[in-house]
C-alpha cells in the first residue's frame, strides 16, 4: 500500500458501495469489513510482532559470520567467551529492531487517521517500509555473500582434508546450498518487490497483491531452516529424535489432564441420581 490517502479512497470505496446480499455475506464470513481498522492503533497492537520481524534478517546475517567464524577459526571460535559473544549480537539485534519501531510510531503519526487491513504488509509502510525494505534487502544480500564465502572456505578445506571430513565437508555444502537456495531466496524475492517494483506501481490493490504473492516463497524461507538442517545433518536428526519424544511428552500433559477432568465430570452427570 502507499503512503498517501489511496487507503482511505479503498476504504471508502468498500464503506459506499451498494453490493449484492451475496457479497455482503462472502466479505462478512472473510473478515474484509471487520479487517479496516486504524493505522495508529494497528501499529500500536502489532508493535512486539514487528520488533520480532525486525530481527530475522540481522539475526541471519549473525548466524551465517558465525558459521564463517567457524570454519575459518574454529579453535579459535572454541576458545571465547560464548556469554559475551552472544549477548553482544543480541544488543545488536535488539537495537536494530528497536530502530524499526522508532520509524513505526514515526508513520503513525503520518498517517493518523488512515484505514488499512491490518496485514502486516499495511503496517510496515512510508517511514518504516522504506527503512526495513532497504536494510533487510541489503543485509540479506551481504547474508548470501557470507554464506557463499563459507561455502568457499569449506570446498578449499574438502580438497585437503581425509575421506571422513570430506563426506563431512560435502554435507555441509549441500547445507549450505539449500540455505542460500530456500531459506534467504523467499527473503531477497520478497524485498526486492518491495524496493525495486513496488514504487512503480500505482494502483494499490495491485501493489497489495504482489505484496503477497512474494510473500508465499517468503513464508516458505522462514519455515525451511528446520527441515533444511533435518535432511542435510544427521547429528540434527539425531538429536531431533531424541529431544522431540520428551518435548511432546510434556507439552501433551496440560491436554491429557483436561480430558481426564472432562471424562470424570461426564461420568459424574452420568451418574443415576436417588
Amino acid at each position: 500500500m502507499s503512503i498517501d490517502l489511496n487507503n482511505n479512497s479503498l476504504y471508502a470505496e468498500f464503506k459506499d458501495a451498494r453490493p449484492s446480499w451475496a457479497l455482503v455475506g462472502c466479505a462478512l464470513s472473510i473478515g474484509i469489513i471487520a479487517n479496516f481498522i486504524e493505522y495508529r492503533m494497528a501499529a500500536t497492537i502489532t508493535s512486539l510482532s514487528v520488533f520480532g520481524m525486525g530481527g530475522i534478517a540481522i539475526s541471519m546475517f549473525f548466524t551465517g559470520i558465525d558459521r564463517l567464524f567457524c570454519v575459518v577459526a574454529a579453535e579459535m571460535h572454541s576458545k571465547i567467551d560464548k556469554r559475551l559473544y552472544l549477548g553482544t549480537i543480541t544488543i545488536i539485534c535488539a537495537i536494530f529492531c528497536a530502530m524499526l519501531i522508532y520509524t513505526l510510531f514515526l508513520t503513525a503519526q503520518l498517517l493518523a487517521g488512515v484505514m488499512i487491513t491490518g496485514c502486516i504488509v499495511d503496517i510496515v509502510q512510508g517511514p518504516s517500509g522504506n527503512f526495513f525494505a532497504l536494510t533487510t534487502l541489503y543485509i540479506n544480500l551481504v547474508t548470501s555473500a557470507v554464506y557463499a564465502i563459507v561455502g568457499i572456505a569449506v570446498r578449499m578445506k574438502t580438497a585437503s582434508s581425509i575421506a571422513p571430513q570430506s563426506a563431512t565437508n560435502r554435507r555441509i555444502l549441500r547445507c549450505l546450498f539449500a540455505i542460500i537456495a530456500l531459506n534467504m531466496g523467499g527473503y531477497i524475492l520478497n524485498t526486492g518487490y518491495v524496493v525495486l517494483l513496488r514504487p512503480a506501481i500505482t494502483w494499490p490493490v495491485t501493489a497489495w497483491f504482489w505484496q503477497v504473492i512474494t510473500a508465499i516463497p517468503l513464508n516458505i524461507s522462514a519455515a525451511s531452516n528446520g527441515p533444511i538442517l533435518y535432511f542435510t545433518s544427521s547429528e540434527y536428526r539425531r538429536e531431533f529424535h531424541s529431544a522431540f519424544p520428551c518435548v511432546f511428552q510434556k507439552a501433551s500433559k496440560p491436554t491429557q489432564r483436561m480430558l481426564k477432568t472432562i471424562t470424570l465430570k461426564r461420568k459424574v452427570a452420568d451418574m443415576p441420581k436417588n
